[in-house]
């Protein structure tokens, strides 16, 4: 049976015409009558778009998970006591769940590069569960990972952070605080894990942490926008989100998807345009062949940009990746010596073994440092080309800005533009995907094969 991700995908694809709300848009853009309202107008109905186009993702969302749920409806007789929330689950993988009006799970997303080892291959066993079943699979895979530390009752193990946004009253929330705490625990006591008042719970029922979450995801979203919407919507568009990246096994492969989409997006409306200007009786030669060059310019830009990207985040032998597997692998040594210490009776062995732990925590932290260090190298590298890009970007604008037929043109052209601009946007994960498919399948499997370690490395123990 096909995975639910990949039917959501299909579904998007085949049937949504992403120009259906256009009016809406247009009349949300407010458009003032000035000279730049041409390329004003089709900048706002872009930015607004996409969100349109999110929303519209967890709406198929929901369609497709229904359509699962016939034989296995809610398995609570009563009214689930969550609904349209975003919970978020912490104890160093970081993993958000968003809960619907049913107290059905519609999405499921790793919020760092644990949590997304922790839900690799098994989405579809999450997606389209009551939460409680979601959360209970969740423990389940950081237990069996070692991230859980059965047998202690050392501080330093087993510190968990649920996060709740849901919109409801003071005493409403309370009750949904309780109710997860509870079950949370009476999970982790069957899977044998000491927990001793070590689950904090943060619970927001305001719409400010949500927006915070989708800024998370995306940060070319306008924040004035993401106000205008409710609470149930902010929580399906971070649904949307979470579904749209749930192939994207790395947080360095996400945020090269965020930064290429945007550019990519960008070029495409050049590309466009471009077409109508060449078609245009009304322009002369040098227009058309001085927009041509400063196009060029900035096509030539996102290659230099994705090639200094693939060649500090996605080339093995970079030495980003070189200081992530040397995290990686400390990582795993520490949860594994963990749960072998937790298991040990005080006396000699137990106290080599903890002074084993404190020198590899050590290095473990001169080693995230070094990382971060890296990291901040290569994203000062990646900031002057990409200032390059938006350089040769603001250029191309501004000569429609300054020149009257180009602006006339944008103006006259900008629904036009939007629609086919739409299709770019509808089909930019599958681009994705399919540019970088040899390096996401490496790095899934890579993710696959240091859970099997940790898991395995645990049975050994045992």
């Amino acid at each position: 049976m096909k995975n639910v991700k990949k039917i959501i995908k299909e579904y998007y694809n085949k049937n949504y015409d992403h120009d259906d709300n256009i009016d809406l848009i247009k009349e949300k853009a407010n458009i003032n009558n000035n000279k730049k309202k041409g390329l004003l107008l089709f900048m706002k109905t872009k930015k607004l778009a996409i969100i349109s186009t999110a929303l519209f993702i967890i709406t198929v969302s929901a369609i497709v998970i229904g359509c699962t749920l016939n034989s296995n409806q809610t398995n609570q007789q009563n009214e689930p006591i969550v609904t349209n929330a975003v919970i978020t689950l912490d104890l160093n993988p970081s993993i958000q769940l968003t809960v619907d009006e049913k107290g059905i799970v519609a999405s499921v997303y790793g919020a760092n590069d644990d949590g997304k080892m922790i839900i690799v291959d098994v989405e579809d066993e999450i997606i389209g569960k009551t939460y409680n079943e979601a959360i209970d699979k969740i423990l389940e895979i950081e237990t069996d990972c070692g991230f859980f530390v059965k047998y202690t009752t050392s501080d330093e193990y087993n510190n968990l952070t649920i996060t709740i946004d849901a919109e409801a009253t003071q005493n409403k929330i309370s009750e949904i605080e309780t109710e997860i705490k509870a079950h949370v625990e009476e999970k982790l006591t069957e899977l044998g894990i000491k927990i001793e008042d070590k689950i904090t719970t943060i619970k927001n029922n305001t719409k400010e942490s949500l927006i915070n979450k989708l800024l998370s995801l995306d940060s070319t979203l306008n924040i004035e926008e993401l106000n205008e919407l409710s609470h149930k919507e902010l929580i399906n568009l971070i649904a949307a989100y979470h579904i749209e990246r749930i192939n994207l096994p790395t947080t360095a492969i996400e945020e090269m998807y965020n930064s290429f989409k945007e550019y990519e997006i960008n070029i495409a409306e050049t590309k466009i345009f471009k077409n109508f200007i060449t078609s245009s009786s009304n322009l002369s030669n040098e227009i058309i062949q001085n927009y041509d060059q400063l196009q060029l310019t900035v096509e030539n830009g996102l290659v230099i940009l994705k090639q200094k990207y693939n060649e500090i985040f996605i080339e093995e032998d970079s030495m980003y990746n070189k200081a992530l597997l040397e995290v990686s692998n400390l990582k795993s040594e520490i949860l594994n010596l963990q749960n072998e210490i937790a298991k040990l009776e005080d006396g000699l062995e137990k106290s080599i073994k903890l002074a084993q732990l404190t020198a590899l925590e050590t290095t473990l932290s001169t080693a995230e440092t070094a990382l971060e260090l890296t990291k901040e190298s290569a994203n000062s590298a990646l900031e002057l080309v990409a200032t390059s890009l938006n350089e040769a970007l603001n250029s191309l604008k501004e000569y429609i800005y300054q020149n009257s037929d180009l602006n006339s043109l944008m103006t006259e052209k900008a629904n036009e533009l939007s629609e086919v601009l739409n299709n770019e946007k509808k089909e930019f994960i599958t681009k994705f995907e399919t540019e970088y498919k040899d390096q996401i399948e490496e790095k899934y499997n890579n993710l696959l094969e240091q859970k099997a370690n940790l898991i395995d490395k645990l049975k050994e123990q045992n």
